[in-house]
């Protein structure tokens, strides 16, 4: 399941904007996605932003496997945190870029914990 027409409309704008602000787009921001489906949403971008590298690349420079990491674009939860890294990994994220999805899947991770009804922990699955 893909991010709802909302959350896609304020990723794309995001992405549009920071285009405009400074020439070069910094890529996806994650801390604008609010829920599980938009912050994968926001890694399929960040992937095409990347220049669309193979999974077998990815994969190579992750150290996992490729279908892992397609597995990951499919899903509509919040994926584990240490799958999510290796993706971006694997599309050449930075040290610093690594470190602002961090922090927003784990804002993301404390707010669907606190959701009734959450059936595991999230990041989870």
């Amino acid at each position: 399941m893909r991010a709802s027409p909302r959350e896609w409309v304020a990723l794309t704008l995001a992405r549009l904007s920071s285009r405009v602000r400074g020439g070069a787009s910094a890529g996806p921001d994650p801390s604008r996605a609010r829920t599980g489906a938009a912050f994968v949403e926001a890694m399929r971008e960040y992937r095409i932003w990347k220049g669309e590298p193979s999974y077998q690349a990815m994969a190579k420079a992750a150290g996992c496997a490729a279908s892992t990491l397609w597995k990951l674009e499919k899903k509509d939860r919040l994926p584990k945190l240490d799958k999510v890294l290796a993706y971006l990994r694997g599309c050449g994220a930075t040290p610093e870029e690594l470190e602002v999805w961090r922090r927003a899947w784990w804002r993301i991770a404390r707010c669907e914990a606190r959701r009734p009804g959450s059936p595991s922990p999230p990041g989870t699955g």
